[in-house]
């Protein structure tokens, strides 16, 4: 197995949080649009959780000794 390594989105934890920041900026900016073309003075599911995740060569493997179902 290779040894694990992080690697920073833009290079640098520093670029890779401006990058969160102008997400979140973007988010929120979609959401200001999407209440005022809808006429309301708020959204009420705009940010729960949600299960997402985004990896890029992952690969997912499963063992050969777990029991059929």
């Amino acid at each position: 197995m290779q040894e694990w390594r992080e690697h920073y989105s833009g290079g640098s934890a520093e670029a890779e949080y401006r990058e969160f920041q102008k997400l979140a900026q973007d988010i929120m900016l979609a959401q200001l649009k999407s209440r005022t073309a809808a006429k309301l003075q708020r959204i009420d599911r705009a940010f729960h959780a949600k299960a997402t995740l985004a990896l890029d060569g992952a690969e997912l493997r499963f063992l050969d000794t777990l029991p059929p179902i």
